[in-house]
């Protein structure tokens, strides 16, 4: 889906580590234009003034990414929320500190998830709200939303300024690693997939939302190709990882969090 270290490094906006080549980050392939209002969660993660990933809003303070996504400064990272646009709108928030999972691997991509800690509190209205947290796996075959300011073909070279959304359906760990698709063993514990004829999470994606029921399930992690009907969308299973962020983003926002 997302060939992400050539997409997301820029000047003074390093990746904390590399991926293997192989694996793609994601954006939004076959989705439609989107408002804000319908995806009030949802924030532009950016550097230099540039959109590099999607993020999710966990609360005021907290905003939950993929690890792969972080730089190497927090001082460089910039959220927007509120908007429909990455370039304008909304209000844009530095970001005080991060947290990447102890667990993530830059090789395989297990454990792909990251919180950052704002420097000021988001005011919540009708285009900026939290989503609740999944504590259960989706079923297979569950539709899922996926939405974000990623390409929209595989390889593109520039972004829509609008969020787009596509419709599309989770496929169980168990699935996603079996024969029917062409991951086998990289999909790991903390891993879910989902995907939709045509439609997929894309470069620049990563970090964004995959949603179903109400609830966040996933985070775009990696991928191979965009809309490849043998590679689906690789997410970090938010209900495996729900634990990690509960007790991470108290840590963050303790008192005593430097």
């Amino acid at each position: 889906m997302y060939r992400f270290i050539a997409l997301l490094s820029l000047v003074n906006c390093l990746l904390v580590g590399s991926t293997p080549s192989w694996k793609v980050e994601p954006r939004i392939v076959g989705g439609s234009d989107s408002d804000i209002k319908s995806f009030p969660y949802q924030v532009s993660v950016q550097c230099n003034g540039q959109h590099r990933c999607g993020g999710v809003i966990y609360n005021k303070n907290i905003i939950i990414t993929a690890a792969h996504c972080l730089f190497d400064d927090p001082r460089d990272i910039r959220i927007r929320a509120g908007s429909s646009q990455w370039q304008s709108g909304g209000v844009k928030i530095k970001v005080k500190n991060f947290e990447i999972h102890n667990g993530y691997s830059s090789q395989t991509v297990v454990n792909d998830i990251a919180l950052l800690l704002l420097s000021s509190p988001l005011r919540f209205s009708s285009k900026i709200q939290p989503i609740k947290l999944a504590t259960n796996v989706p079923d297979d075959g569950a539709t899922a939303i996926v939405s974000g300011w990623g390409t929209t073909s595989d390889g593109a070279p520039d972004i829509p300024n609008q969020l787009k959304s596509a419709e599309i359906a989770i496929i169980s760990r168990t699935n996603c690693a079996s024969s029917a698709y062409s991951y086998g063993s990289s999909i790991k514990p903390s891993m879910i997939c989902a995907a939709g004829p045509g439609k997929s999470a894309c470069q620049r994606d990563s970090g964004g939302p995959l949603v179903s029921h109400g609830l966040l399930v996933g985070i775009v992690s990696w991928g191979e190709g965009c809309a490849d009907p043998k590679y689906p969308g690789v997410y970090a299973d938010i209900a495996e990882l729900h634990p990690w962020v509960v007790k991470t983003s108290h840590l963050l926002t303790s008192p005593n969090s430097t």
